[in-house]
């Protein structure tokens, strides 16, 4: 997987420290370890081209498992295409450069990314997955400013709240899978935090998402000084019960409460939808 950073304060400055989540692309630096901790903490990607686009334009009027079943025919096309060109999209020497990756993603969006990164429907290796999901964070990252505008480190808080209204505007699946709410609630935390530590005085804009599980990871997160590497390690997050914050069974039961409030909410959205029908 690419090398990715966690974007952490120390003593109000920031600082962009590479580790590796999973595995390297050939071209990252060999000795890239896990980043120091501190708060605020998000993981984003460093280097490369960033395909464009939150938006959902390409799966649009496209149910999830049409949109799953044309990432695997448009990826199988586009690696075809990579194969006849000498290149190939992997974990060894001289592949998975960030070149390669923009080849085997290109015209993919982010519905279909995320269709890819949580292997919709099992028809989707582990390396795919792994880089679909660095393509996600790459996206995220160009939002918050951390590309090469480098905007983000004039005003942290605003990149934030970037990110926060970028992972906001993904597709419903993405925001019901648990890999959105780690992210979410980690961008959420490093929004909070910065606002509190640069802007003393002004009152921070209230960005809760409505989901209980990102609001109990937002607590949680604040509780551990905002440590990144005390949420997960960079991989898609499949059960948040597995990440770093609630494995071994803390906070279980305000885990399942949250999840018993996230159902209880999404049947009342649903008992409202139907009688408007």
């Amino acid at each position: 997987m690419a090398v990715v950073s966690s974007v952490v304060g120390d003593a109000g400055v920031y600082q962009a420290r590479a580790f590796i989540a999973g595995k390297a692309p050939a071209e990252a630096p060999k000795t890239a370890g896990t980043a120091a901790i501190g708060k605020p903490a998000v993981v984003v990607t460093l280097s490369g081209a960033v395909p464009a686009a939150s938006n959902q334009a390409a799966s649009v009027g496209r149910s999830f498992a049409e949109v799953t079943t044309d990432s695997r025919s448009a990826l199988d096309a586009n690696l075809a295409r990579m194969k006849e060109a000498g290149h190939t999209l992997g974990m060894g020497e001289n592949q998975g450069t960030q070149a390669d990756i923009d080849a085997a993603f290109q015209g993919l969006d982010r519905r279909s990314l995320h269709a890819i990164a949580s292997n919709s429907g099992g028809l989707f290796s582990d390396d795919e997955q792994a880089f679909a999901q660095t393509v996600m964070s790459q996206q995220q990252a160009s939002a918050m400013g951390l590309g090469e505008t480098g905007s983000f480190m004039s005003d942290p808080a605003a990149g934030f709240r970037n990110g926060v209204r970028f992972l906001d505007a993904a597709s419903p699946e993405e925001r019901a899978s648990d890999n959105w709410r780690v992210n979410r609630a980690a961008t959420q935390v490093g929004y909070e935090s910065s606002m509190q530590r640069d802007h003393p005085g002004e009152t921070a804009e209230n960005l809760d998402s409505g989901d209980p599980v990102v609001n109990l990871l937002v607590k949680g997160i604040h509780g551990v000084e905002g440590t990144w590497a005390s949420v997960h390690d960079g991989s898609y997050v499949k059960d948040i019960g597995q990440i770093t914050l609630f494995k071994g069974g803390g906070q279980a039961s305000e885990l399942q409460q949250a999840r018993k409030e996230l159902e209880a909410s999404r049947q009342a959205a649903s008992v409202r939808v139907d009688m408007t029908l």
